[in-house]
């Protein structure tokens, strides 16, 4: 439950790919019809943009090419 409201887990992991600019698309793996048909749902939820917002705090955005 997040801000009063429903949000399960696989419909905020393949939305926040899609998000990003350079994303053209996101293929999740699925080992049976059930699960296609539970992603496709997944990708349908609505999401409220005050979700994300309170996520971007917890972004890191690390340089590429940088080994830490």
């Amino acid at each position: 439950m997040f801000l009063g409201i429903s949000i399960p887990l696989a419909a905020a992991s393949l939305q926040w790919c899609t998000r990003h600019p350079q994303v053209a698309a996101t293929i999740p793996g699925a080992r049976t019809p059930e699960e296609a048909r539970e992603n496709t749902l997944a990708g349908q939820v609505a999401i409220p943009d005050a979700f994300w917002k309170d996520l971007e705090p917890l972004v890191q955005h690390w340089e590429s090419g940088v080994d830490r």
